[in-house]
């Protein structure tokens, strides 16, 4: 990979965000996202990120509204994004603001798109992270009308990023940037 360069950068990172949110191989598709949780400390898990959105620097990954990462972004919607690529020895770290989608057009759209394996994950019955005595069985969805009960269960996270930071390692010289919708400077490694 060539080393990163500031007048090419916005190219990149979002030609980097839009492959991955189409390829199930890239490793920047699932990043770790890390949201501020109920107590106070910082909660980090990984997502699959769904869509990009390069004209209005918007990032996208779903959730369960059960799940404990929804009442956190409801408390405080400052959500960080950590992208690692080990081949490429590339590192992407979007600072955002999440806002919720949970029964509006947006949904409804990220919804229907959603494959029918993925949306049996929000057909369970109990709320994600719930104690229970046992590993299930897989939940297999037979048709859309099958999980469609689990819609009320899904909704779409949609992160504005304010700012990347990209940093780039190098045997000789690690290479770091900060890109922002109207700037881009290089910072200390």
């Amino acid at each position: 990979m060539a080393a990163i360069q500031l007048e090419t950068l916005r190219t990149e990172v979002w030609g980097w965000l839009g492959a991955a949110a189409d390829d199930r191989d890239d490793p920047f598709r699932t990043p770790v996202v890390a949201t501020v949780g109920l107590d106070g400390a910082p909660q980090a898990r990984t997502v699959v990120l769904r869509e990009v959105e390069s004209a209005g620097w918007t990032l996208d990954f779903y959730t369960d509204v059960r799940s404990p990462k929804y009442d956190e972004l409801l408390r405080s919607p400052a959500v960080t994004w950590l992208f690692y690529d080990g081949v490429r020895q590339l590192q992407v770290r979007a600072s955002s603001i999440a806002s919720i989608h949970a029964d509006n057009d947006i949904a409804d759209r990220a919804w229907a798109w959603s494959a029918l394996a993925s949306r049996a994950a929000y057909a369970s019955q109990r709320a994600p992270g719930s104690a229970i005595e046992a590993p299930m069985p897989s939940v297999f969805m037979h048709d859309d009308m099958d999980a469609e009960h689990g819609r009320t269960n899904f909704c779409v996270v949609r992160c504005r990023v304010h700012e990347f930071d990209v940093l780039q390692l190098h045997p000789g010289r690690h290479r770091r940037a900060c890109l922002r919708v109207d700037d881009a400077s290089w910072r200390e490694p």
